[in-house]
């Protein structure tokens, strides 16, 4: 059997880990922070202390051999001394005592390998907090003899190699049952066995492979299949299924479910959103208010053992896991995330700034592949991922609620940013400095700085010192959802995105209108009606590419394969993925014949803004009249709400014989569940906006879905953002119009033409209408496969 190396930290965590989840907000040290704590405390300790001692201990028993290394904080040799140093900005004595005999542990099993190195009869564990703020140290100092020291490790090393040896035995079970595998159909679908053998060589090379997959080739069978046969032969250690939307979780889980039909006995893991399975909805996360926060650590080991036997942790798996053992599931799932095999999680557990599993990966130094599905919505989340905005309006709601020096860092936040608007006494200096450019339109005014100002990142880093001091004396200020949380959020997100400057970046000043960039992740003011005037001033950082930062979490990981029906022309999507220029792209044919969806292209209704007016009734007419001509459910999108809502009345108005549905625009109430509808009624007409979730990554199969109309091409609106996309387009030798807008809208009409044919029994219609789908630009990006007709015009036109 081969040596397994183990971490210290690792081991502790798996042998040594006790008490409550207690997520109180706490300023904690930045890595560059905890570092300058380590050399200040290096540099006050005695000329025979060492910082950074390498040491490691070889465990054999039986045929398992485990290499335990780390790196001790300190170490004084003479003085038999270990010292484990923690950074901390909060009042030491408030620290859990699980967390100090946590830490103590790891300080142990240091000593226990120093004292076998050393050949020392006893040695002394000192546990040193740092308080970075005051420069403060609280030590705790335990004295080991060499016994008890060969005692403890001998014992944590035991309970890992078991651990291991109960993995191993899975595992061999899983490469048995892989091994053995049959594919799960008579045959492979058209294209779906190439596409099988790339995702296989892409895995086996660890490259970067764009699969655009048409609908209905079965492309999550596709990948999954191959990616799990390259699990049983060694060319990966794990399987992360990256999902855009709930309907894409849904569907791998299906698959994974058909194979364990056929004999598949590998662990898989769906990591679920918190408000979607949080037992305590509502509650803090610590143990006085929540009961499955209440000794978590120490009833994980016996749901850690239960849960790898049980090979399917669903959302309905692990809630029932999670309440055997009253335990909190969502944390749940990601304790168990390095002991699973197959990983289904949304694409912000891997890509955001938050994401977790790429670190994880990283830290344990294994081969993690990424199967990303939906590929093609991937640029435009990582977009919003990747950007953040700091609201004028909502720093100065959080001054009036602040006290102190919190109450003057958040002033010194609102003026720095203030300052930077027009009319300002310090404006002209401060947009000088950023060598700005402005621009005004209906929505307000956006002015384009060069940088991030330093006045601000300042005033926001004693923002963020502030809040820390203040939640050393009230650990709960900031527990309260209001201004005071959201704006330390919003500082800290901002700083954090500053670091992640580039030339792919935009800083914008916008006044007295929406953002102008893509909505971000961090939270919106909850406070009523949208600020005007000075009130609203937002300074965004603006990722327009996010192709270099989604390469840097691509390098973290083995292999990558991106999967989608949309995903032309390949560079311009590669380089948006953050893709190697090296990366393979392959179209698998179509499984369908032409003439299975007929696609009609209406040009006589012109459905740009400037003439949306004119040709309104005629639009509604032609609509009315498919629907005659159409019997059975069909889809109609729009490119807003705003279109759809002008005309809806006089659809509903003209409609007979059929139920009509409408997508409800955001802060509306939801209506009946249009998929559920389609389900059963076979005489929908259903209003909903392209791009949205009807419009892609659902399956209406058969009598479900008779045909979709597009109504117009989608573009974006005309904005800041689309302009200063078109820029950075053209600045790098690309048709800034064509990259920035032409080729998302048409992936998203694509993709509504996707949703009527699903299976080889299925035949239905589509429709597009304006006259731009005959140009060639628009034509020649319609999906290939299917059957397009020009509309016959009447005499004289409509």
């Amino acid at each position: 059997m081969p040596e397994s190396a183990v971490a210290v930290r690792e081991l502790v965590a798996f042998c040594h880990r006790s008490g409550d989840i207690d997520q109180r907000f706490q300023a904690s040290p930045t890595a560059a922070e905890g570092q300058r704590g380590h050399r200040e405390l290096a540099a006050r300790r005695p000329a025979g202390w060492e910082a950074e001692v390498a040491l490691s201990h070889r465990w054999t028993d039986g045929a398992r051999t485990l290499l335990l290394r780390g790196r001790a904080d300190g170490v004084d040799s003479s003085a038999a001394l270990v010292e484990e140093i923690k950074t901390c900005r909060v009042d030491p004595a408030r620290m859990p005592e699980a967390l100090s005999r946590q830490h103590l542990a790891q300080g142990r099993l240091y000593a226990a390998m120093l004292a076998r190195q050393e050949e020392l009869p006893a040695v002394t564990v000192r546990l040193t907090w740092y308080q970075l703020d005051t420069g403060a140290e609280h030590t705790l100092e335990q004295h080991y003899d060499a016994g008890e020291l060969a005692a403890f490790l001998e014992d944590s090393l035991a309970r890992y190699g078991a651990w291991l040896d109960t993995l191993d035995a899975l595992a061999a079970a899983r490469d048995a049952s892989i091994a053995a595998l049959a594919f799960p159909h008579r045959d492979y679908r058209a294209g779906q066995r190439r596409a099988a053998e790339l995702v296989y060589r892409c895995i086996d090379r660890g490259g970067q492979l764009l699969l655009e997959a048409p609908t209905g080739i079965g492309k999550t069978l596709a990948v999954l299949y191959p990616a799990l046969k390259a699990l049983a032969t060694g060319k990966h250690d794990r399987l992360v299924f990256c999902t855009a939307r709930h309907t894409g979780r849904r569907a791998v889980e299906q698959t994974l479910a058909q194979l364990e039909d056929e004999g598949l006995a590998a662990t898989q893991l769906t990591l679920t959103a918190k408000e979607r399975i949080c037992f305590s909805p509502g509650k803090a996360c610590r143990p006085e208010e929540c009961p499955y926060a209440r000794g978590y650590y120490d009833k994980l080991p016996a749901a850690r053992a239960e849960a790898v036997a049980l090979r399917r942790l669903d959302q309905p798996g692990l809630e029932a896991l999670a309440r055997r053992h009253g335990l909190c599931p969502y944390q749940l799932a990601f304790d168990l995330l390095p002991w699973c095999d197959v990983i289904i999680a949304d694409q912000h557990y891997v890509f955001s700034l938050a994401g977790t599993l790429g670190q994880l990966a990283q830290e344990r130094g294994e081969r993690w592949s990424l199967l990303i599905d939906e590929a093609h919505n991937l640029p435009a989340r990582a977009r919003d991922m990747y950007s953040a905005r700091l609201e004028l309006g909502l720093l100065r709601r959080a001054q009036r609620a602040a006290r102190g020096r919190l109450r003057r860092a958040l002033g010194g936040a609102a003026e720095a940013l203030a300052a930077l608007l027009p009319g300002n006494t310090d404006s002209a200096d401060s947009r000088e400095s950023t060598g700005s450019t402005g621009s005004t339109g209906s929505t307000g005014s956006v002015s384009t700085l060069a940088a991030p100002p330093e006045t601000v990142a300042r005033a926001l880093e004693e923002l963020v010192a502030a809040a820390a001091a203040l939640l050393v004396e009230r650990p709960d200020v900031l527990a309260a959802p209001g201004p005071l949380q959201d704006a330390w959020f919003g500082a800290l997100a901002w700083l954090r995105v500053c670091g992640l400057w580039g030339d792919d970046y935009r800083c914008e000043l916008l006044l007295n209108g929406p953002p102008a960039s893509p909505p971000t992740s961090l939270p919106e003011s909850r406070q009523g009606a949208a600020p005007t005037g000075e009130e609203s001033a937002m300074l965004v950082l603006n990722c327009l590419d996010p192709g270099r930062l989604l390469g840097q979490r691509h390098a973290a990981g083995h292999a990558s394969v991106a999967f989608s029906a949309t995903l032309a022309p390949p560079s311009w999507m590669g380089e948006r993925l953050g893709f190697r220029p090296d990366a393979v792209w392959h179209r698998c044919p179509s499984p369908f014949e032409p003439s299975q969806l007929a696609v009609t292209l209406e040009p006589a209704i012109d459905t740009r803004y400037a003439a949306r007016a004119a040709s309104r009734a005629a639009l509604v007419a032609r609509l009315l009249a498919w629907a005659g001509e159409h019997p059975g459910n069909c889809l109609v999108f729009f490119p807003s709400h705003r279109y759809l809502a002008d005309c809806r009345e006089a659809i509903a108005a003209g409609l007979a014989g059929r139920q009509l549905w409408v997508q409800p625009a955001s802060g509306e109430p939801a209506g009946e569940d249009l998929l559920a509808l389609l389900g059963t009624a076979r005489d929908v007409l259903a209003l909903c906006v392209l791009g949205s979730g009807y419009s892609e990554g659902i399956d209406l199969p058969g009598e479900q879905l008779r045909s979709v109309v597009v109504v117009g091409p989608g573009l974006p609106q005309l904005s800041q953002d689309t302009r200063a996309l078109e820029a950075w387009f053209a600045a790098r030798g690309r048709d800034g119009f064509t990259c920035a807008c032409l080729y998302p809208a048409l992936q998203r009409v694509n993709q509504a033409l996707g949703r009527v044919v699903r299976a080889d029994t299925d035949r239905g219609a589509a429709l597009l209408i304006d006259p731009r789908f005959l140009q060639p630009p628009f034509r020649g990006l319609l999906a290939p496969h299917w059957d397009y007709q020009v509309a016959a015009q009447p005499p004289g036109g409509r």
